[in-house]
């Protein structure tokens, strides 16, 4: 974890300086871990890239999750996923997975979340179009 938060410090720096923030991407760690990692960078403007996808598939429910960490999250990532029966992790359409975006796209608004959410479809044979259905059904969710 030290050399973790020492290359993470740097990075941090950097883009402290180049006037810009230092988003990580969501794995599989737990919530106490990231707020550990990233509450102990103290050198440049630091957080976490959300997806709720990835806490999802591993049992973790998004919307429990990002209330630990909301004020942490500088970036959404938008994307859906589920647990096979293998245990492998198959990315689907939004709306289509193990997040429960009308559980956790209201968090959003409540912690005041100003950042950006970006809709990211990786796999499927209409990406595209999976894309801009996404977008179609997050305004539905966040503006009903």
């Amino acid at each position: 974890l030290q050399l973790l938060t020492e290359v993470l410090s740097d990075l941090a720096r950097h883009a402290n300086h180049v006037g810009t923030s230092l988003a990580i991407l969501s794995q599989r760690e737990s919530p106490d871990r990231y707020r550990q990692l990233l509450t102990g960078i103290r050198t440049g403007p630091i957080g976490l890239d959300f997806d709720p996808s990835v806490f999802a598939v591993n049992g973790q429910p998004a919307h429990k999750v990002f209330r630990q960490l909301h004020d942490l999250v500088l970036h959404v990532t938008a994307r859906d996923a589920l647990r096979d029966y293998d245990e492998s992790v198959k990315e689907v359409a939004l709306g289509r997975g193990e997040v429960d975006w009308i559980e956790f796209l209201p968090l959003l608004l409540e912690a005041e979340y100003a950042g950006w959410i970006t809709v990211q479809r990786t796999q499927g044979e209409d990406r595209a179009g999976d894309a801009r259905r996404a977008l179609v059904y997050l305004q539905n969710v966040l503006f009903q």
